[in-house]
């Protein structure tokens, strides 16, 4: 890829990740496969006081004014269906919850699947293990 993307999401990184230390951007690959937005793999190697964190990333970048709102809905969609789905599977008190948040979710499973149809909308990502709860 071209050096001033990797340096633009070094710069942004940097900014948001380690005012403290330095960011750098490894292996930059485009691996879009919609049209909505694009899709980067990286892998990030964060420095902190000589301690050197590395973890592998993925990256999606929306395009025009739009983008914070698209960004916004498909963070808020992951995170609910996180929350609903992961305190459905591994039990609400993992999540803080009060143990009938569980049955609760359960009746109200048709409000998640609108949210999960709005997150395959927006990335384009389909989620075996998450449809397999609307069957």
């Amino acid at each position: 890829m071209e050096n001033f993307q990797t340096a633009r999401l070094e710069n942004y990184l940097g900014q948001a990740l380690a005012k403290d230390g330095t960011v750098e951007v490894h292996n930059l690959q485009d691996i879009t496969s919609g049209w909505q937005s694009q899709i980067l793999s990286f892998d990030l190697h964060v420095t902190r006081r000589g301690s050197i964190t590395r973890q592998g990333c993925v990256a999606r970048l929306f395009p025009g004014k739009l983008a914070a709102r698209q960004a916004a809905e498909v963070t808020a969609c992951a995170r609910r269906l996180y929350d609903v789905l992961g305190s459905m599977a591994l039990g609400a008190d993992s999540f803080g919850m009060r143990p009938e948040a569980v049955h609760l979710m359960q009746a109200q499973i048709d409000h998640l699947k609108i949210v999960y149809d709005l997150f395959v909308v927006r990335t384009g990502i389909r989620i075996q293990e998450i449809e397999l709860v609307f069957e």
